[in-house]
């Protein structure tokens, strides 16, 4: 037997329910409106390569790793917007942002990328 104070009466609002004892909850999470995580964790992988890619290139040619990564961010940004998926695109911007960031921090500061004048080539004389 069901208790009459525990029964559920939808409101207007879809992210509350109000329990005939006036109480108000959390609905469950509506599926449509939810993030993808497959998403998120596809698209971070992507940009953070992207980004990786501009960073630790060296300064003579960044700008031309710029010009040609400039084409994937076309398509990346076209998928997003295809498939309805900017909050996932936005969120994974920021975490990709962080991720290169805590990279950089890390590693980069302490092993900067080198120059290719100062870079020596040893052979088989040497």
């Amino acid at each position: 037997m069901v208790d009459e104070s525990t029964k559920v009466y939808s409101t207007s609002n879809p992210h509350y329910i109000i329990l005939l004892n006036g109480t108000q909850i959390f609905r469950n999470f509506d599926m449509d409106n939810a993030m993808s995580l497959e998403h998120i964790f596809t698209l971070t992988i992507i940009m953070s390569f992207l980004i990786l890619l501009i960073q630790r290139t060296e300064r003579k040619a960044r700008r031309l790793i710029i010009i040609l990564t400039l084409v994937p961010s076309f398509f990346l940004f076209d998928f997003i917007l295809r498939r309805n998926v900017e909050k996932e695109g936005v969120t994974a911007l920021f975490l990709s942002l962080f991720l290169n960031s805590l990279f950089w921090v890390l590693v980069g500061r302490y092993n900067p990328v080198p120059n290719s004048d100062e870079m020596k080539v040893l052979g088989l004389d040497d």
